[in-house]
């Protein structure tokens, strides 16, 4: 049978985990949402004709990387991608 003090060491590292893991999806949301915002401003309306042919899955391909050099967007395809999508399918120019 656990102690009094065992039960509430393991409560404690529970606690301690949640914390964390609180933390870490916190940490994770904001730069999410500075790529994505960053991403919006630099929004460059040459780039959806670039990859228009391109299929969303298809980031690593080498018809993809070449696509990627020529694109104005900072943060590269997956940025144009989204920016193009939040601003023209989805939210307009107010996202």
């Amino acid at each position: 049978m656990k102690t009094k003090r065992e039960n509430k060491s393991s409560v404690t590292s529970v606690r301690g985990k949640d914390k964390l893991m609180k933390e870490l999806s916190g940490i994770a949301l904001m730069l999410s949402s500075l790529f994505l915002i960053g991403a919006i401003l630099s929004f460059h309306p040459d780039d959806e004709a670039l990859f228009r042919t391109l299929p969303w899955h298809d980031i690593s391909s080498p018809l993809s990387r070449d696509v990627a050099e020529s694109i104005h967007n900072p943060f590269g395809l997956l940025g144009a991608r989204l920016s193009a999508f939040f601003i023209r399918s989805f939210l307009g120019y107010p996202a």
